[in-house]
């Protein structure tokens, strides 16, 4: 279930099993990769890059990932 955590998401499927898959790449390149499933209104299962605690701290460091995933990636609490 939800985790009160602060995800910074970089990637959005319809479909779970490419989530997956996209999960397992960025686990085998070394990072700590979260699915995110869909909750809400939402329809779409999210990856994230990598989670924190506090809101401050995803908003601290989202720049550092937005060089390598782009300026569309945002923070979601989940």
């Amino acid at each position: 279930g939800a985790t009160g955590n602060f995800h910074i998401i970089i990637a959005s499927f319809l479909d779970e099993d490419m989530a997956a898959d996209y999960a397992g790449e960025l686990a085998g390149a070394g990072n700590s990769p979260t699915i995110v499933p869909p909750f809400g209104k939402a329809l779409t299962t999210r990856v994230a890059i990598k989670s924190f605690s506090s809101l401050a701290n995803a908003q601290q460091e989202i720049g550092d990932f937005k060089g390598e995933y782009g300026n569309d990636i945002w923070v979601l609490k989940y």
